[in-house]
């Protein structure tokens, strides 16, 4: 059993901007707070770091319904106590389903009069779906599809949580995503591309963390590698403004000037945490599918600058005309379970994505379809 030598600091109560160097960034206005409380609402992914902030912050805000759709029983089940330690402004719905199940989303939209969808519903760990592509394209890809079919016979506005990883893509992660931003983009919905958030689970923070409690050296794949960073709380001021000051069919993006190296945020727990003499960071490596520096927009998208108000919008390029071909022909070669055909389809929806070397050298065996390294 592994000696516990440090009771670590809960990242929730990390003050960041020392590292990040910055104030926050502006929030959303009081009053479109105010009129968000007319609103029925669903948000997916409730369950997850950022879907759990956001829905609170729902909650609080005394909406006129919530509903909170998460897949992991387990999630629901901890957001569920969440909810009920505190004294609530209003008792949201919890339904326990998936993002994909066309039918289940016709109900809790019929019911509950959904007019407007904060979808944070995804899988996001990129070395592992690096050897689970299905399953990324299933969730992130086509679920998004299925939602967004369903909210626009409801005529409620979508939100996409998306990433800086869906830019020029590297990792199946970010390809599934930029199909995401289309599908949401196509339907007059909007985009939140976000940056790494500080703190959320699974986050290279609370590997970090995990490292300086164990008295382990801090693993940085690379001293050079730099990443744009927000807090969870700018996010979901993101996800809120993103409801009512961005067009339809536009990416929401927060305005920040400097990325920081992975190195230095490594080196700001280490004192924050009082680690303990001798913890260092070590040299490791970039996987594959990584690259070294992320970036907010590529080159084709047309930017304009909000900058006073923390944030910038992108107007998108037009769309592909054939994006329902497109995307039925990739839903064909995902049931399929045939990878090269699969790669194939997600290149023709995203021509700037190059597969990584790990998703390349995975073995398909025939009889089964499985996928093994």
């Amino acid at each position: 059993m592994i000696s516990r030598l440090h009771k670590v600091t809960d990242p929730a109560s990390i003050d960041w901007y020392p590292f990040l160097g910055r104030p926050r960034l502006s929030g959303p206005e009081s009053d479109a707070l105010v009129a968000l409380r007319d609103r029925s609402i669903l948000v997916t992914g409730a369950g997850g770091s950022i879907g759990k902030a956001l829905s609170l912050r729902l909650r609080s805000l005394g909406v006129r319904k919530l509903v909170l759709l998460e897949s992991s029983e387990q999630a629901l089940y901890r957001l569920h106590n969440e909810l009920a330690s505190s004294k609530p402004a209003i008792t949201p719905e919890l339904v326990l389903g998936s993002v994909g199940d066309e039918v289940l989303l016709n109900e809790v939209c019929t019911a509950n009069g959904v007019n407007l969808v904060f979808h944070a519903a995804a899988h996001k760990h990129v070395p592992l779906l690096e050897t689970n592509p299905f399953a990324a394209i299933a969730t992130n890809a086509l679920a998004t599809r299925t939602l967004l079919r369903v909210t626009q016979q409801h005529g409620a506005k979508t939100i996409l949580l998306s990433t800086d990883k869906a830019v020029q893509p590297t990792s199946i992660l970010g390809a599934t995503k930029q199909v995401a931003e289309q599908i949401t983009l196509a339907a007059s919905g909007v985009v939140v591309r976000l940056t790494n958030v500080l703190g959320t689970d699974g986050s290279v923070v609370e590997t970090f963390l995990r490292q300086i409690e164990q008295s382990q050296p801090l693993v940085v794949r690379h001293r050079e590698a730099a990443r744009y960073f927000v807090t969870p709380e700018e996010a979901v001021d993101l996800l809120l403004t993103a409801s009512y000051a961005v067009p339809p069919s536009s990416v929401i993006l927060p305005a920040l000037e400097h990325m920081h190296t992975v190195l230095s945020l490594a080196s700001f727990l280490l004192g924050t945490c009082n680690a303990a003499p001798g913890t260092t960071t070590v040299d490791g490596n970039l996987h594959a599918c990584e690259k070294l520096c992320e970036s907010l927009c590529s080159a084709e998208e047309a930017v304009i600058s909000l900058q006073q108000h923390g944030y910038a919008y992108v107007i998108k390029q037009p769309l592909f005309s054939s994006l329902d071909h497109l995307l039925n022909r990739l839903d064909t070669e995902v049931s399929r379970r045939n990878l090269q055909s699969t790669i194939e389809a997600m290149q023709a929806l995203v021509p700037d994505y190059r597969p990584s070397a790990t998703l390349l050298a995975l073995k398909q065996t025939p009889a089964t379809g499985v996928l093994q390294s």
